[in-house]
């Protein structure tokens, strides 16, 4: 990392216009990932217009507030009201929601905020000083790789399941019986569709998170009480976490910054995936196994950890690769594409080799679009047995 660009990029964050956005951006962030239904991609759709006016500095930071933002606020409404807001805030509510039980809401968002700011930092932090080494140990992750990746995720159901490991059994054959409506990904058959095109893409994750926790806390409550309801008093003081509670959760707290970190480089996986291998990483790790599942701190802080530690790993791919880690990325990649062309292809898969970029906004940029257009019209005079193709790509080297 250059030490120059390094003190540019602080410099200009902390402008008062650029600083004031990025606020701004984080709390819309953190608004949208707190409503059931929406994401961090959608967020970042929603501001797409608003970016294309904007320098790209600011655009870049008004994406990354956003996108950090919604995935602490999924944690909000996974703790209060047991529905995550966000995919990568399903792990939270196995703990959080029981703390709320327990009358600690306030302690369960505080130190999901904590544990937030805690994996944010050290993917920042990996993001500067170690974003060449991580694209070349994410390229080789293959196809082995990965399928034992899922295959060690299937076998966090016996772990989250807690005592009753058939119910945790049935659950995960439900979701593998999910996951294979649609077309598939190999052969292009389409699978359990029923004639009907929605179904042609699937089951997206967030519905069937909302429909598993909050239908089935609204079943609960709809449940023939006689008109009684339980009434839970909330402590709204004392909300941050103590040094002896911190110290309680460090090591789900090193848990989540590793594994979400690891999670976020392999392209295609995410914060729905790191937070429960954290979760179940964490509990492997405790010395208190019994209490997760009954509001045990570590189990919120590690989810929420890992969760934003994947922001910065998401981001190692698009930056060196062009490639990106998740959906959010994806999102943010085109909106960079827009502003200034994709990211440099560096480190593992070539020095100086570059993506194609686009041309800057400038004052001639319309005679060289019409240059370069006039280029790709015809064949090259001197060599009229040539593709135009080839022709334009030799003039403009």
């Amino acid at each position: 990392m250059e030490f120059g660009y390094f003190v540019q990029g602080l410099t200009a964050s902390f402008a008062p216009y650029t600083f004031f956005m990025m606020v701004v951006s984080s709390i819309a962030g953190i608004v949208i990932g707190a409503l059931p239904g929406m994401t961090g991609s959608m967020g970042i759709i929603l501001i797409l217009p608003f970016l294309y006016y904007m320098p790209k500095d600011v655009a870049l930071l008004m994406m990354a507030g956003v996108f950090c933002g919604a995935n602490f606020g999924g944690a909000i409404s996974a703790i209060l009201i047991n529905t995550p807001g966000t995919p990568s805030a399903s792990a939270t509510v196995l703990d959080g929601y029981q703390m709320t039980r327990q009358g600690k809401a306030g302690k369960a968002l505080g130190m999901s905020m904590v544990a937030s700011f805690v994996g944010g930092i050290f993917s920042s932090i990996c993001l500067l000083l170690i974003a060449p080494e991580l694209a070349k140990f994410a390229l080789q992750f293959q196809a082995a790789d990965y399928f034992s990746l899922s295959i060690f995720g299937l076998s966090i159901m016996a772990s989250a399941s807690g005592r009753s490991i058939l119910k945790g059994l049935i659950s995960g054959w439900m979701g593998l019986l999910f996951s294979t409506v649609g077309i598939d990904s190999i052969v292009g058959v389409e699978r359990f569709t029923f004639g009907i095109v929605e179904l042609g893409s699937g089951f997206n994750l967030l519905p069937v998170l909302i429909g598993v926790f909050a239908v089935g806390q609204f079943l609960e409550e709809s449940e023939a009480r006689k008109g009684e309801y339980e009434i839970i008093k909330q402590e709204l003081t004392g909300i941050w976490p103590t040094w002896a509670e911190l110290r309680s959760v460090w090591v789900a707290l090193v848990v989540g910054c590793i594994v979400g970190i690891v999670i976020g480089v392999m392209p295609g996986a995410g914060g729905a995936i790191a937070c429960f291998m954290a979760y179940n990483e964490a509990r492997r790790w405790s010395k208190h196994k019994e209490q997760f599942g009954k509001g045990s701190l570590e189990g919120v802080a590690a989810p929420e950890c890992a969760n934003n530690a994947t922001t910065g790993g998401d981001m190692v791919p698009m930056l060196t690769l062009g490639v990106p880690g998740d959906v959010v990325t994806a999102v943010m990649l085109g909106a960079l594409m827009h502003k200034a062309g994709p990211p440099p292809v560096r480190g593992a898969a070539g020095a100086g080799v570059h993506a194609p970029r686009r041309l800057h906004h400038d004052a001639d940029h319309d005679a060289r679009a019409r240059h370069v257009v006039d280029i790709r019209i015809g064949p090259d005079p001197v060599h009229p047995q040539q593709h135009p193709s080839e022709t334009s790509c030799m003039k403009l080297a």
